[in-house]
């Protein structure tokens, strides 16, 4: 579990939360991980939202993991899931991201995962969070 790190660059705003990978329903403990392609695994999102800012802020939240593969060659995955913005200072938001594991492929990888806000327009905004996963180990 990764506690997300959230720069105050708004004022009467803020995020507190936690990222995770999960198998089936179990979080996932131990530095590092390694995941076995073809078996199950998501990114579990848990964060609240604090502040007066929050009623008038309008648009979604982006969820985002970003591997970066460690040796030869790169693999391109960034699985996301949007979130619409919910008006309410102290809403707790949950999100579950599927992990592609097949698309990631076999290798060691460093895993960043990143909640930030855009505008109704898709347009992002100075609000995002980010936690460090840590190293993965994918093998077949």
């Amino acid at each position: 579990m990764a506690k997300v790190q959230y720069e105050e660059f708004l004022p009467r705003f803020g995020i507190d939360g936690d990222i995770s990978f999960w198998s089936e329903e179990k979080p996932l403990m131990g530095a590092p991980l390694i995941l076995k392609v073809g078996q199950k695994y998501a990114v579990k999102f848990e964060w609240t939202q604090l502040g007066n800012l929050c009623h008038v802020l309008n648009g979604n939240w982006v969820c985002q993991v970003y591997f970066e593969q460690m040796g030869p060659g790169e693999e391109f995955v960034q699985p996301l899931k949007k979130v619409p913005f919910v008006r309410k200072p102290g809403y707790k938001y949950t999100v579950e991201l599927e992990l592609p594991v097949a698309d990631v492929g076999p290798g060691v990888y460093r895993a960043v995962a990143e909640i930030l806000f855009e505008d109704p327009k898709g347009r992002p905004m100075p609000i995002a969070a980010f936690a460090d996963l840590g190293w993965l180990h994918v093998y077949r």
